[in-house]
């Protein structure tokens, strides 16, 4: 592993589903230690499991995802989302077109790049968040965004 990468939501389906992209972010995860922040298991799971109701994946498909979701989870680094965090995405909604929670997303990541006093891989398959976070000055990386 060549260092620590925060990732977003919208690029982590692509680790546990075929979809495009997922060559792409499975080589991703080979590289870098994984760091993201507390909402991402939450919104991951929820992430799959639209998919599964939508038919977009079977029920073993969606099975072994769980599975290894769970056996990745103890390797993540979830940052804690805090006043801090939730006041710098505040002033990111305020500034840029961003959804809300893309917002905290780069919010924590600016912390964690602030913590780390280094550059911070950034991967997502947002375009919009993609460029409010190259903008706010994190190293971003686009994973199969269409």
């Amino acid at each position: 592993m060549t260092g620590l990468a925060y990732g977003d939501t919208s690029a982590m389906p692509k680790l546990y589903l075929q979809e495009p992209g997922s060559a792409h972010a499975a080589e991703l995860a080979r590289n870098f230690e994984c760091a993201s922040c507390e909402l991402m298991p939450v919104e991951l799971r929820g992430a799959l499991h639209r998919r599964r109701m939508g038919g977009d994946s079977t029920p073993r498909q969606h099975c072994d995802a769980e599975r290894r979701i769970a056996a990745n989870r103890m390797r993540w680094r979830l940052s804690p989302i805090g006043a801090v965090v939730l006041g710098r995405a505040e002033q990111i909604v305020t500034a840029h077109r961003v959804r809300a929670l893309d917002a905290v997303h780069v919010a924590a990541a600016l912390e964690v790049q602030a913590a780390l006093e280094s550059g911070l891989p950034f991967f997502t398959a947002d375009r919009r968040q993609a460029e409010v976070a190259t903008a706010l000055g994190l190293q971003v990386t686009l994973v199969g965004a269409a």
